[in-house]
């Protein structure tokens, strides 16, 4: 997905949330992990936005939060 981001005038983006549900199609952030406070991707509210709606870098997903949300949007998506 990064290789797309980077050609075009538009992001895809998922919403994240401070209001923690545990459900299979979410993804947890521990508290600075990369965000200061303790979130949660939503993978089933996936859009595009122009680029220049971002407000800065917040951190990047580690190795294995990648990995729950490849399986999070499997899952919202019924992808198997």
């Amino acid at each position: 997905m990064d290789s797309f981001n980077s050609h075009m005038p538009v992001v895809v983006i998922a919403a994240i949330t401070t209001k923690i549900k545990s459900f299979s199609f979410t993804v947890d952030l521990p508290q600075g992990q990369p965000l200061e406070e303790h979130s949660q991707i939503l993978a089933f509210q996936v859009t595009t936005i122009d680029q220049s709606r971002l407000d800065g870098y917040l951190g990047a997903l580690d190795a294995q939060q990648v990995v729950d949300l490849k399986n999070a949007l499997r899952t919202a998506w019924g992808i198997q």
